[in-house]
């Protein structure tokens, strides 16, 4: 069982990379024509989401370093969290205020850009930085959440609600498919890879613990994936001939997948808090 720390800390894990994982999304949907518009308060509440997360995660690293919560607040040992911690840090405010900016003047360059920074700021600090040859894994990490922003926030996107009509239904899902159908697949490939650097092998991702959660983690995407190449082959079509059966089986499939993006936001969160590698 993990301590107190250990667990918040997980919690709190979660809830930032679920907060980044849609911002991002949402930006490269915006940039990428998915979605027409980002909301001005979308935006405020993701980008407050994820600088409180963000920040909590520094406070937590803290108390952990010492060994209790009130060293959270320690500030003769945050100056060594904060070492480790401050290029990613900067990446994260520069990238939500430049995705607010965005939002506000409804620039789709500003946007992607955006998304490009948060994106790059998880290959900035973690696990990759651990790696004993770094090589092109920190960029492979940012692009991955990249890709893997795009798809989570998907769900948000393309959720059948009776206030959009299956015109625009169909041309969200279109757009979607046709960048997922190249990036989705380079996603999981990145995803394999870094699993397997980080896991050392095939004997470190079936052999320890750690290795299992992104075995675990991998599987949960391969799952959604499987499930978003349904959508492409068979939804949209569904949609043209029978709305009200099309729509049905989308929330189905929508919910399904972002209920996997959910397991393996958890696992990634558990592995990078409470298990982490082992040395």
């Amino acid at each position: 069982m993990p301590d107190a720390i250990s667990f918040f800390a997980f919690v709190v894990q979660f809830g930032y990379y679920a907060a980044s994982l849609m911002f991002i999304g949402a930006l490269v949907g915006c940039a990428t024509g998915v979605k027409r518009t980002l909301g001005v308060s979308a935006s405020a509440a993701l980008a407050l989401a994820v600088l409180g997360f963000y920040a909590a995660r520094l406070l937590l690293a803290n108390a952990k370093l010492g060994g209790t919560f009130a060293a959270a607040v320690d500030s003769e040992t945050f100056p060594w969290i904060w070492r480790i911690y401050k290029l990613q840090a900067f990446a994260i405010i520069l990238g939500s205020l430049s995705a607010f900016a965005a939002a506000l003047l409804g620039k789709r360059l500003i946007m992607l850009t955006a998304a490009l920074i948060l994106s790059a700021g998880f290959g900035l600090a973690g696990h990759t930085q651990g790696l004993e040859s770094l090589g092109v894994m920190p960029w492979l990490a940012g692009f991955h959440v990249l890709v893997a922003g795009f798809w989570f926030a998907a769900p948000a996107a393309l959720w059948p609600a009776a206030a959009i009509d299956d015109k625009e239904l169909v041309r969200r899902l279109e757009a979607f498919s046709r960048i997922a159908q190249f990036a989705i697949p380079a996603l999981f490939a990145a995803g394999l890879v870094l699993a397997w650097r980080l896991a050392e092998g095939w004997d470190g991702l079936t052999g320890s613990a750690y290795g299992r959660l992104l075995f675990a983690k991998l599987t949960a995407a391969s799952i959604a994936l499987a499930l978003g190449a349904y959508n492409k082959m068979t939804v949209t079509r569904r949609i043209k001939a029978d709305h009200e059966a099309g729509r049905k089986t989308l929330r189905f499939t929508l919910a399904a997948e972002f209920a996997l993006f959910l397991i393996a936001t958890g696992l990634i969160a558990f592995a990078t808090t409470v298990q982490g590698p082992e040395t």
